[in-house]
């Protein structure tokens, strides 16, 4: 069974808890709020939509929501009945190239066997010029990366990686311009903005 498959059963599996746990993840994602509400309006895809938590960020951006598992794209389509949402079973996204002004993974990448080619992905959907948006924990170098390599244990069990590094990211591509922003006041989580040239 692929990474993707595991990761769609696993939240097939868990979909009746998401909400519990999105509480935990709620806070970070209001950074997130901040830095697209400063853009100009556009067609944003989140991907890994889960739930559907960015419609309820109330954005002004045009939004898609794509998720592997159709258990937590049905809680989605309950909470956002209007929402325009799109399941995919498969590693690359259903999409042309140069579509969409704004892209978001929120903790979605530390899910990725392969950070590169979903990087890639989101990056072919967007519209020269245009934003990925990646939304995650990272762990820290030295002894404060200490609990995200203890985590490890449990992490994989829950289908992610809890040592993945800002480095792993941005060392993707050296010609993309680069952000990195804070999502939390320890700096465990943050936004890293990658525009398309």
């Amino acid at each position: 069974m692929a990474q993707w498959e595991r990761v769609a059963h696993f939240y097939n599996q868990i979909s009746g808890l998401y909400p519990l746990i999105n509480l935990g993840l709620a806070p970070y994602k209001k950074y997130l709020k901040h830095e697209l509400d400063m853009l100009p309006d556009g067609l944003l895809l989140d991907i890994g939509t889960g739930h559907g938590a960015v419609f309820g960020l109330d954005l002004r951006h045009s939004i898609t929501g794509i998720d592997l598992s159709e258990a937590m794209l049905a809680k989605a389509r309950k909470n956002y009945p209007n929402a325009n949402l799109i399941h995919y079973a498969s590693h690359t996204l259903p999409f042309e190239n140069d579509i969409y002004h704004y892209v978001v993974m929120a903790h979605v990448i530390s899910h990725l066997s392969h950070q590169k080619q979903g990087v890639n992905e989101a990056l072919r959907v967007l519209k020269p010029g245009g934003s990925l948006f990646i939304l995650n924990h990272f762990s820290q170098a030295g002894v404060l990366g200490w609990p995200s390599k203890a985590f490890s244990f449990i992490s994989g069990f829950l289908k992610f990686s809890s040592h993945l590094k800002v480095e792993d990211i941005t060392t993707i591509h050296a010609n993309i311009k680069t952000e990195i922003m804070p999502a939390d006041k320890l700096g465990n989580y943050k936004i890293i903005r990658l525009t398309k040239p």
